[in-house]
């Protein structure tokens, strides 16, 4: 689906750039001056491979329509997906507005989208047709939320004579593992406007898009296992090589394997051939993610995994160091965590990895595991 791009409303903030100009002094708009069809610019995804467009239609009637357009050419297959979301909008003071979300649809635009969301039975639907709205209100999407109960609390800002508007929701993807918050008031409303992407008018061109700063790629690549050390059982010192270690490791630049995700993939291969790149989107290899730290010389990143026995979730989550110590060496260090929850009966995915309560969880979690593993470029 598509938020799984890391699309975040009203949520989060994102720490890049907010430099966009402003063509005049910023006025606060009435009802009146809302009203009409605001759109994004064409927000690029996946090294320009892929882009989302979003577009607000506020009505005289207090009635509003929210979409969100994704279109992605790629070399492991296109996909195209349009989200829309009838709501309804207040103005309770100058510069906020509230919505309420009603209904929300769902359509696949592009024949492999139709095919990969039949496979997987995306909203709980296998019968999905191109072109074809799905009503998908109340199903577990995996699109996140707007905020308790369906609504979500915003504020906003008019500028260019009324012709560009601002909100503070973070409409731009999002970095794998960015955890920044939004700053937010005691209603869970921003607190600050975000500039890095706006909207226009009517027809009227939106305001130029502040992308963030991309660091070189320094990492990808395939790599011979030089050492690999696991230990199963506590967090103490690796023990003896591993008997059945892989061979090599590739790493790849996310959004080349899955658009719009940004930092490193990692696959653990027994041959060069099994580290080729990936031909589709199914991955029958262990992977995690990466994010980059310092250039050149850290990388962190997590994976969590889980598994139903009776009425218990059963959770992993390993974290990762990778370091480089010279030029073309890698060494990662890994800690592995376990946890448990009651099965989740709310959604339909009863053990779900995103459940808001894992990241307490596993502040306390006990470490069950270390792995040390060290890499040399082929």
């Amino acid at each position: 689906m598509l938020t799984k791009i890391g699309l975040s409303l009203g949520s989060r903030l994102s720490a890049w750039s907010i430099c966009a100009l402003l063509l005049s002094t910023p006025v606060f708009a009435s009802m009146e001056e809302l009203i009409g069809q605001w759109k994004s610019p064409n927000i690029p995804i996946g090294q320009g491979i892929g882009n989302i467009k979003i577009t607000f239609d506020f009505k005289a009637d207090r009635t509003c329509n929210f979409r969100i357009e994704y279109v992605l050419n790629h070399p492991a297959g296109n996909r195209g997906e349009r989200n829309n979301y009838n709501c309804e909008f207040s103005l309770p003071a100058a510069n906020k507005i509230d919505y309420k979300f009603k209904r929300s649809f769902v359509t696949m635009t592009d024949v492999e989208s139709v095919k990969e969301a039949n496979k997987n039975k995306t909203c709980g639907f296998n019968d999905w047709k191109l072109g074809i709205p799905k009503d998908v209100t109340g199903a577990n999407c995996d699109q996140g939320s707007f905020g308790d109960n369906g609504e979500l609390k915003d504020i906003y800002e008019l500028a260019n004579d009324g012709q560009w508007i601002y909100f503070g929701m973070d409409i731009l993807p999002k970095p794998v593992d960015d955890d920044s918050e939004v700053p937010t008031d005691e209603e869970g409303r921003p607190t600050q406007i975000f500039k890095a992407a706006g909207f226009g008018k009517n027809g009227v061109s939106p305001p130029p898009l502040e992308l963030p700063e991309i660091h070189p790629d320094t990492l990808s690549g395939l790599y011979s296992v030089v050492d690999y050390r696991l230990n199963s059982k506590s967090c103490d010192q690796a023990p003896a090589p591993t008997a059945d270690a892989p061979k090599f490791i590739r790493f790849y630049a996310g959004d080349i394997v899955i658009p719009g995700l940004e930092g490193w993939m990692a696959k653990e291969c027994k041959s060069e051939q099994q580290c080729s790149i990936p031909a589709g989107w199914d991955f029958n290899a262990k992977w995690f993610i990466s994010r980059l730290v310092e250039p050149d010389r850290r990388w962190l990143g997590d994976q969590i995994r889980s598994s139903l026995v009776g009425d218990v979730c059963h959770y992993e989550k390993q974290m990762i160091n990778l370091t480089r110590i010279s030029s073309r060496s890698l060494e990662i260090n890994a800690k592995r965590y376990s946890a448990t929850l009651p099965v989740d009966q709310n959604g339909t995915e009863k053990c779900s990895t995103r459940r808001p309560e894992l990241d307490q969880l596993f502040k306390s979690a006990p470490c069950i595991g270390f792995d040390h593993v060290e890499l040399q470029s082929k």
